[in-house]
């Protein structure tokens, strides 16, 4: 499992890896960079798989990337 550092780390790369978007940024909002529903679903299960950190669906969809990551939930076992 990554630390919470590296996880935070990650998110702005797995957002930019799942849009195809070079430039993401703490401000971005995943919508408003062309993610959709389902592209957010892919987002949090591959995140998960890969950092062991959970996003929420719900905050994903509505907070910037910023607010997101200051929300990364530990999965429980």
């Amino acid at each position: 499992m990554h630390t919470i550092e590296q996880a935070r780390q990650s998110l702005l790369a797995e957002v930019g890896r799942i849009l195809s978007e070079a430039d993401v940024r703490l401000d971005d909002r995943f919508i408003e960079l062309g993610g959709t529903s389902f592209l957010a679903l892919q987002l949090t299960f591959e995140f998960s798989e890969r950092t062991g950190w959970s996003i929420d669906l719900a905050q994903l969809l509505a907070l910037s990337l910023g607010e997101v990551e200051l929300r990364l939930e530990r999965p429980t076992a």
